[in-house]
């Protein structure tokens, strides 16, 4: 039986007001389903996120799961309904409704479309996807402000040739660059600082970051396909092609979650070598054991040999978790690092910058106070790695002084920087942007003058001259 057109439309219209979406659905919507419920954006297209703070695990609990597969499984009926029969538009109103995966799960003709696109597992990978893409770039930030910390060799670390010759991957170049933009104009790092150890911690970055920009882009590109193109079976088994787009999902997140193991390994590595400056014996030794990877041993390898697609995904998620809070805990340490050593010039706001100044004019016509000889001998931070400390910095204190640092106030910086790298905190948006702005800024990479070449050919005499201006 089928309805008519307008009922057809209504139920359209209604499936899409849950979805509120213009043109496509992007993984970040998923998150915001598997959050709130419901998708919230503003006009002209334009996003605008409002979350409420939940808990690390909140994408991943049942309902937020659900509703998450739900929507995926919504907006595909939504995209094949448009030339099927009534069923799939009557089940996508469903759908609409509850948002309940298992108590609209379609059991009629629209049974072929859920089992092809295997909601699920593409719901899962979605969110996996909205978590990792930002940390490439936070990933990179938290590794210049370590090499900063740790007053590593910049110079020699993210000496990688560049891509276009083929002698190294587009991605460890990009991410050798990008910190070398963001330590740019740094005092802490060089040849003679850091030793041994730093030069050969920090020398691992630029392949590793760059291997995990490579899996994050490869599984976005499958994700975006699988939430946003129709159902069109054809003579293929519904069930046949939805199995095969979980595995391949599951290849994709499992090079990322080899990735992400390698990164968190790397993160506390750095998280020691930057405690180990730190001149309190008491405070060096709980920060050098904060944190281990001893529970990550064959935790990866439990989940990558689990048979059902979508205990692996859920597993690969919560190990991207574990990275987070890596992160985090190198984060802060280097914070601490930094902070404690008053050989560094702290970075100020700009307000705070204005309130210096200010002092220092009357003492600008005559005799120069004794601090500030001693003042100018201190070394500065690069200019990106001093924009991201004072955007962590004010995260994790609010604007207030901090007077002491103990191991319980490093755990909670730790903990808030977490919750900082978290997709749902409008922060890391702005975090990220920051990144960007400055390592697009471009001020270390010059592109050389190409040599204007000019060829010519006798072929009779087969004799080649070649020369440039």
């Amino acid at each position: 039986m089928r309805v008519s057109k307008t009922h057809q439309q209504a139920a359209l219209d209604a499936a899409k007001r849950v979805l509120s979406y213009g043109t496509n659905i992007e993984t970040v919507d998923i998150l915001a389903v598997a959050t709130n419920g419901c998708i919230d954006r503003g006009s002209r297209g334009i996003r605008r996120r409002r979350w409420q703070r939940t808990a690390h695990g909140a994408a991943t609990a049942p309902g937020g799961g659900s509703r998450a597969a739900a929507a995926v499984l919504l907006n595909k009926l939504v995209l094949t309904s448009s030339d099927s029969a009534s069923a799939l538009v009557t089940a996508a109103a469903r759908l609409a409704g509850s948002l309940d995966l298992a108590a609209a799960l379609p059991l009629g003709d629209e049974a072929p479309v859920a089992a092809a696109s295997a909601p699920a597992a593409v719901a899962l990978a979605a969110l996996i996807d909205c978590c990792a893409a930002p940390l490439a770039r936070v990933a990179d930030a938290v590794a210049a402000l370590s090499c900063e910390a740790a007053r590593g060799d910049a110079a020699a670390a993210f000496d990688v040739p560049a891509s276009g010759d083929g002698l190294s991957s587009k991605d460890e170049a990009d991410v050798a660059a990008d910190i070398k933009v963001l330590v740019f104009g740094s005092k802490l790092v060089g040849a003679a600082a850091g030793g041994a150890p730093a030069a050969a911690t920090f020398a691992k970055v630029p392949a590793l970051n760059g291997i995990f920009r490579q899996a994050v882009r490869a599984l976005h590109a499958l994700v975006r396909i699988e939430l946003n193109a129709p159902v069109k079976l054809g003579k293929r088994d519904a069930g046949e092609t939805g199995e095969g787009k979980e595995e391949a999902l599951v290849v994709l997140a499992t090079q990322l979650a080899r990735a992400v193991q390698a990164l968190c390994k790397l993160s506390v590595a750095r998280a020691r070598l930057c405690a180990e400056s730190i001149a309190d014996a008491e405070l060096r030794v709980k920060l050098t054991g904060g944190v281990s990877v001893d529970d990550l041993k064959g935790m990866l390898d439990k989940v990558l040999i689990d048979s059902d697609a979508v205990s692996v995904l859920k597993g690969v998620y919560n190990h991207l978790l574990k990275f987070r809070d890596f992160l985090a805990w190198e984060a802060a340490v280097a914070m601490v690092v930094i902070g404690a050593d008053s050989s560094i010039e702290k970075p100020q706001a700009a307000a705070e910058n204005e309130a210096a100044s200010s002092t220092e004019k009357p003492q600008a016509g005559g005799d120069k106070a004794k601090g500030d000889k001693k003042s100018k001998k201190k070394k500065t931070l690069g200019k990106g790695t001093s924009a991201g400390l004072m955007l962590l910095r004010d995260h994790v204190t609010n604007g207030s002084t901090v007077a002491s640092v103990n191991s319980v106030l490093v755990a909670e910086w730790a903990t808030s920087l977490s919750s900082l790298f978290d997709p749902k905190c409008l922060g890391l948006e702005s975090l990220v942007e920051k990144v960007k702005e400055i390592v697009e800024s471009n001020e270390v990479r010059r592109l050389p003058k190409i040599p204007k070449v000019r060829i010519i050919l006798f072929a009779d005499s087969a004799v080649l001259f070649v020369w440039s201006d």
